[in-house]
């Protein structure tokens, strides 16, 4: 099987108001596009795909749950309704679109391309959002993770030019501020703590994680570990005491803060394969991954927050990334073509 990688890391953001519940989907009531074909585990409620098939890369969900963003190769990001269940808007873009990110509070929608550019688009309503600003962020190469800050003033973004950069986005033109630097190769995940005082950073060639202190006026190295294998998706939990990590077989594993260090709590349970896509549940009681079985045959993988798996789900097809859902109980898993909306076991 080849390798799959995540390439819009998606961070736990804490959501004020009541997030939208996905538990209101019935698939017997969905338009025919939408209803999971026969065969399908009873569990996928909803499929979300582009008309003509076109390959889907990254996703973000809007913090209130309301509206999932898709991107890919095609230079299109689509906009669905989940409310709704629509195609609510489409951008056209100019380059091949790399991951997403949506603000806190869900008016600002950011794109990172192939070419190391930043769009910043800004909500008009509903699911429009509208272009607002560029930023020439990192040199002609993909970047491969954005994340906002809790407060929405401040975006993260990692690429493949070695750097992870800081931009002060509260003002109408938008400023770096700072470095998260120190990695030989690209910057392949990052993830930030609910409060937005930490950050990990995760090099995929260089097989190091690095930890940041954000509580500053300047990013500080806080510490860093080096593995024996190649590191693809990192996820803070959301209190920032544990870190969560997927990559190569023997990689997967949870890692607990102590000072500087980052001590192995626990191995996850992937039965001796590869773990991709990580990331936490919005409480932090879980974590998600997606991990290979054969050529194929692909699975969701759901751990407790000791590595142990609590819900296992598999599907004859490659999966790209997998992420909780605000209200906790549902997942978007995604594949080379569509989004899947998967009920977790009550």
């Amino acid at each position: 099987m080849r390798s799959v990688f995540f390439v819009g890391l998606l961070v736990a953001i804490p959501v004020l108001a009541e997030p939208f519940s996905l538990d209101t989907i019935v698939p017997a009531k969905l338009p025919a596009t939408m209803k999971p074909p026969k065969g399908m585990p009873s569990e996928v409620l909803a499929i979300f795909a582009p008309q003509r098939g076109d390959r889907i890369d990254c996703l973000a969900l809007r913090p209130d749950g309301k509206y999932l963003a898709l991107g890919g190769p095609d230079q299109n990001v689509r906009l669905w309704d989940l409310e709704k269940t629509r195609l609510a808007a489409t951008l056209k873009l100019p380059t091949p679109v790399v991951c997403l990110a949506f603000s806190p509070d869900g008016k600002t929608l950011t794109i990172g391309d192939s070419n190391g550019n930043i769009r910043i688009h800004k909500n008009e309503g509903g699911g429009s959002y509208l272009f607002k600003s560029m930023l020439v962020a990192h040199k002609d190469m993909p970047i491969w993770s954005l994340t906002f800050s809790p407060d929405g003033g401040r975006l993260y973004s990692a690429a493949r030019d070695k750097s992870a950069a800081v931009w002060d986005i509260s003002k109408p033109k938008a400023v770096k501020t700072g470095s998260l630097d120190g990695h030989e190769v690209e910057v392949r995940s990052l993830s930030l703590s609910a409060d937005g005082e930490l950050a990990a950073t995760a090099g995929n060639q260089d097989l190091t994680i690095r930890l940041w202190n954000l509580s500053g006026e300047k990013p500080k190295v806080a510490g860093s570990l080096k593995l024996s294998e190649r590191v693809v998706s990192i996820g803070l939990a959301p209190d920032g005491k544990t870190l969560a990590v997927g990559g190569a077989r023997g990689i997967p594993a949870i890692y607990e803060r102590g000072g500087e260090k980052l001590k192995k709590l626990a191995a996850l349970e992937t039965g001796g394969h590869a773990a991709t896509s990580i990331g936490y549940s919005p409480d932090g009681s879980q974590i998600v991954g997606t991990s290979g079985l054969s050529g194929t045959e692909d699975r969701v993988l759901v751990w407790d927050s000791k590595g142990a798996i609590q819900h296992e789900f598999k599907y004859g097809l490659h999966l790209h990334a997998v992420a909780f859902t605000p209200d906790g109980r549902h997942l978007i898993v995604l594949t080379e073509s569509e989004a899947m909306i998967v009920r977790l076991p009550k």
